[in-house]
């Protein structure tokens, strides 16, 4: 099989990606599960934007919300809403995240917390317009948008070797074996792995695990009632329940793990303690696996020594919020290899009209996030996370 580009990954990184480029060139996604974002995505729920990033990072959830925003317009209403989010703490913690993401000192946002945890916070800010996604769904409009335009989607695909071959790669995964210019990789967790079966160096990514579950209710919430961060959980109705999730996470390996108890019921515990609801049984629970790169930034762009090996990889928790933006610039990137004519395609996401001036120019985020970066030693993202409860 031939193809201009070799996608590996159906998470919501590539199809996204996929769904941006398949207008323009042909387009193959190679998945080594037996359906599309099995890992990843699927189980990340309907997911709040993170609590702190760094300029690259609101620039590219910025221009992934003005993503969106268009999809919302063209009919897919069930894609994302928005949610009042209040966070509470020390005064050196929300002055932290308040300096980080804009947000406005709201003295009365103690009021959805319980009087004991009220009295261990000293201020507390909220933002009103945080973006709530459905992960789920965006993922599906991806998909649907991919399968459209003409992408074959093989599954049961495992890449099991990689070799350069004249211009471009010759990728066996599965029973396939498939010629392509440029292969992607967006492999998440595996992207490492990945690299190291095609000879590349690795990007040093590290998976996290992130715990999440939802609780039934003796009495239904108000559906617009505030998303609360608080001791490093965020706390928010979900249907009939409530959802509690860490905000952080913990390093471990890639692939599949069911939430341990312990996890839970801290999260339970939580929840008791902040805001006194009154929880009934478990109803779901899930750990989901983000990777983040050394930085705490993805991974976007063409390898420095491998020629047609594409990064993108690395988007951590944030992914369901940032991956609209980045496939945009990826395949900018991609078509501009190409020599393919890319017209709004490749726009960057910094280069939107709404751009704030705190935001980093077109040119620093790619250099930002460039594979051949200078990694710092600090994790920039890491910098006024709360600590994780599991």
């Amino acid at each position: 099989m031939d193809t201009d580009v070799l996608i590996i990954g159906s998470g919501i990184t590539g199809l996204s990606l996929a769904a941006a480029l398949a207008p323009h060139t042909g387009v193959v996604i190679v998945e080594a599960d037996p359906t599309v974002a099995y890992q990843q995505t699927a189980r990340a729920a309907r997911a709040l934007e993170p609590t702190i990033d760094p300029p690259v990072l609101r620039a590219l959830r910025r221009r992934s919300a003005e993503l969106i925003a268009d999809a919302l317009g063209d009919g897919a209403h069930h894609l994302a809403r928005t949610r009042r989010r209040v966070f509470a703490g020390s005064s050196g913690q929300v002055d932290d995240l308040a300096a980080a993401g804009a947000l406005t000192v709201a003295e009365d946002a103690v009021a959805v917390l319980t009087a004991a945890a009220a009295r261990d916070t000293s201020v507390s800010a909220a933002t009103d317009d945080a973006l709530e996604v459905d992960a789920g769904a965006l993922q599906e409009y991806y998909r649907d948008a991919a399968l459209d335009a003409g992408v074959d989607i093989i599954p049961v695909a495992d890449v099991h070797t990689a070799a350069r071959i004249g211009g471009g790669w010759l990728i066996g995964a599965g029973q396939e074996g498939i010629a392509a210019r440029t292969v992607v990789n967006a492999a998440g967790a595996w992207a490492d792995p990945i690299a190291v079966i095609a000879a590349v160096e690795i990007q040093g990514l590290q998976p996290h695990r992130h715990t999440a579950a939802v609780f039934g209710l003796d009495a239904p919430l108000d559906p617009d009632m505030p998303a609360l961060v608080r001791d490093g959980v965020v706390i928010r109705p979900d249907g009939d329940g409530l959802l509690v999730a860490g905000v952080a996470g913990t390093p471990g390996n890639a692939g599949f793990v069911a939430p341990h108890s312990a996890a839970v019921e801290n999260l339970r515990r939580a929840a008791l303690t902040l805001t006194g609801h009154r929880l009934g049984e478990l109803d779901r629970a899930w750990t989901a696996v983000r990777t983040r790169g050394r930085d705490g930034l993805p991974v976007v762009g063409y390898d420095g020594e491998a020629d047609g090996f594409f990064w993108l990889a690395g988007q951590g928790d944030g992914v369901v919020h940032v991956a609209p933006a980045l496939a945009e610039l990826a395949a900018g990137l991609i078509l501009d290899a190409h020599g393919i004519d890319r017209g709004d395609t490749g726009r960057n996401p910094a280069a939107a009209a709404g751009r704030s001036t705190d935001e980093p120019d077109p040119t620093a985020i790619l250099a930002a996030l460039s594979p051949v970066r200078r990694v710092p030693t600090r994790p920039s993202a890491d910098l006024g996370r709360t600590a994780p409860v599991h």
